[in-house]
């Protein structure tokens, strides 16, 4: 390693720790793992609503995680996201080390842009602080990709890694298996045996552990896939168009370097099966992500797993040119040069400076502080057995304790499973609605968009906040919801909530 490898490093994670604090992001998704958490803690089992098991999480080991940090007398929100941003550092420190080994033809200036990139990626610095498991997801995936174009212990660990990260998201499987193709198809090329005993004993270890999983999972929940997968992808091409459109605004808003610069790789390494396979991964990976339709979150979480590769992709290609141009121009200036472009290309990543996409973030947070205070003050409020109806189903829930119907169907499998004419036009999760399912429920009350105001809103002005997704609009105009509900609000002291309260029970308190 170069001797200025550790001062950049340190350098480098100074950067993201900056930008994770300026950025200063969270979401109200984090609020779910800890809350499936606390009930696995509380011996209730893996459940969002005690005795309702319905896998409402995408995170199983973040979940198992998020117990651990719970047995710990901190904060449980400051704990998750020091812990993603643990993540986001060992990413930072990981990825280098690994491009020098199998990337780098040099070893020299090159090596040294990687962490700084990854460090400058705002969507890589945003994920690392919102305390979801984005980070963690995408360090076992980068490690385990990497891993496995070594041999022998490095196989090993590869398949820990990728096992680690399919327990994580159910995209690790897709990684896990193209890692294993990478292997097999690069074997092949060097003439040599397809499996040996390392090869095979990793995948005979992970695959049983993951089919031990799975099989809990179907005696545990009922179904081979996530309820959020059910509640959030559809089949149809107004989906398919989402997810090209929401890949597309990632190139143009700065990841269009990032898909030209690999390209390069594709004539200076030609024989490398290496960096083809890493190449492939990276492409059928952004495929998956158009065809589920992309995300609504910001910052394009769903592309971050793939990112340090990419990255490392880049450098690459940047580093070969670099070796081409040598014996015309200094090396000097080659390095300059290389420094230079590896600015810019972390420059076009990082948007903290885009004030559109700042006040989007600052909205988004607020309304999740917001929604803190809202649910504890809840909790106070409003007796143990009181039963909510919300899309939100993160901080309020958690806070009040309360059970929880969600509107949009991630903890629902029955809102989870109805069809909608909506999927792929609105904001990915949150298009499933199902009036009769919640009216089924009987939630005490009905939470649209939270947001508290001066004075208690009349009925037409409630309505307002009814208008935000398919399922608020339509609880709002069934006339059933009418006769069973009535507009109500609660002084929260900080404002007032308006909500719909059951006629037979509830009201103001």
């Amino acid at each position: 390693m170069p001797l200025l490898y550790f001062p950049v490093l340190v350098l480098s994670v100074a950067v993201l720790a900056w930008q994770a604090q300026y950025l200063d992001f969270v979401v109200d998704d984090v609020f779910i793992p800890l809350r499936y958490a606390g009930n696995l803690l509380a011996g209730e089992g893996m459940v969002f609503n005690p005795g309702e098991r319905v896998e409402g999480y995408t995170d199983f080991l973040w979940v198992l995680l998020n117990a651990l940090l719970l047995k710990l007398p901190v904060n449980p929100l400051a704990a998750v996201r020091a812990l993603a941003f643990a993540c986001g550092v060992a990413l930072l420190a990981t990825t280098p080390l690994l491009y020098g080994r199998f990337l780098s033809r040099r070893r020299g200036v090159a090596l040294l842009l990687v962490a700084p990139l990854i460090a400058l990626s705002t969507p890589v610095a945003l994920w690392s602080s919102a305390g979801m498991e984005t980070s963690l997801f995408c360090l076992l995936v980068t490690a385990g990709l990497l891993l496995s174009l070594g041999e022998g212990v490095s196989i090993a660990a590869a398949a820990v890694c990728l096992l680690l990260a399919s327990l994580t998201r159910p995209e690790g499987h897709l990684f896990a298996a193209l890692a294993l193709a990478g292997i097999l198809w690069r074997r092949k090329g060097e003439g040599r045996p397809l499996v040996d005993r390392t090869v095979l004993s990793a995948a005979v270890l992970a695959g049983a552990v993951l089919l031990a999983y799975h099989g809990w999972r179907l005696w545990y929940f009922g179904h081979l896939l996530p309820n959020t997968f059910a509640a959030k992808v559809g089949s149809g091409e107004d989906q398919l168009l989402r997810g090209l459109s929401y890949v597309g605004d990632f190139f143009r808003s700065g990841g269009s370097a990032l898909l030209l610069l690999p390209l390069w790789l594709l004539f200076s390494r030609r024989g490398d099966r290496g960096v083809q396979t890493l190449m492939a991964v990276t492409a059928i990976y952004v495929s998956y992500v158009v065809l589920v339709g992309g995300d609504s979150m910001l910052a394009h979480r769903f592309i971050v797993p793939v990112l340090p590769v990419w990255l490392c992709l880049a450098v690459a290609a940047l580093e070969d040119a670099g070796v081409s141009l040598e014996k015309r121009i200094r090396p000097s200036l080659i390095a300059a040069l290389v420094v230079a472009a590896g600015l810019v290309l972390g420059g076009l990543s990082l948007k903290t400076g885009d004030g559109e996409f700042m006040e989007e973030v600052r909205r988004r947070s607020g309304a999740v502080r917001r929604w803190v205070e809202v649910g504890k003050r809840l909790g106070r409020r409003l007796p143990p057995e009181t039963h909510i109806a919300l899309g939100a189903v993160g901080a309020i829930p958690y806070y009040s304790g309360f059970r929880t119907t969600d509107l949009f169907g991630l903890t629902d499998p029955v809102i989870a499973r109805t069809p909608s004419a909506q999927m792929g036009r609105g904001l990915a999760g949150h298009e499933r609605s199902n009036v009769g399912r919640v009216l089924e429920r009987r939630p005490d009350y009905i939470l649209s968009y939270v947001v508290l105001t001066d004075v208690p809103l009349e009925r037409d002005e409630l309505g307002l906040l009814f208008r935000g997704t398919p399922a608020e609009r339509d609880l709002w105009g069934s006339a059933e919801v009418h006769r069973l509900y009535r507009p109500a609000s609660f002084n929260l002291d900080a404002g007032y909530l308006n909500v719909l309260a059951r006629r037979d029970g509830g009201g103001n308190p």
